[in-house]
């Protein structure tokens, strides 16, 4: 039995990427990394919290009230875009300010916020905008509210 003396907790958010779409539990990101942290920190108490899920936007930064998630062990395959990544911060942090035990974030997102048929589509016009918007703009908003929210990650 391992003497556990420390923990290491990891968060994962975004969307379809992160939660794996598609892949059976064990070839999904957050059971391979944890998996891994696991093996290497062996006196170590290494727990994850998955929020990320299929079809996920970045949001809006001000948006404060998620949708009810869908319940089931096949709810995250369901492409739908809310809690956003912003509201997935907001449920991590249960109402505090900050987590100081958050030791590391992994977060995917902005796809979803374009789409990609949107990508694709050759008449959609001012498309460099719209991508500056999801892919600078929001998530460089979502990145400092993720460095602030989680310091010690």
């Amino acid at each position: 039995m391992t003497n556990v003396h420390q923990s290491f907790k990891m968060l994962f958010l975004g969307d379809s990427i992160l939660w794996g779409q598609g892949l059976y539990e064990y070839q999904k990101i957050h059971t391979l990394v944890t998996e891994e942290m696991q093996r290497t920190l062996k006196d170590v108490d290494v727990s994850t919290t998955l929020l990320a899920h299929s079809g996920a936007i970045i949001g809006e930064s001000d948006d404060k009230t998620p949708e009810p998630r869908l319940r089931g062990d096949f709810a995250g395959e369901v492409p739908f875009g809310s809690p956003t990544l912003f509201q997935q911060v907001d449920i991590a942090l249960a109402e505090r300010e900050q987590d100081a035990t958050i030791r590391v974030v992994i977060l995917s997102g902005g796809i979803n916020d374009l789409d990609v048929t949107t990508l694709v589509n050759p008449f959609v016009i001012f498309l460099d905008r719209r991508i500056k918007n999801a892919f600078y703009d929001r998530l460089k908003i979502l990145i400092e509210r993720v460095y602030h929210a989680f310091p010690n990650a």
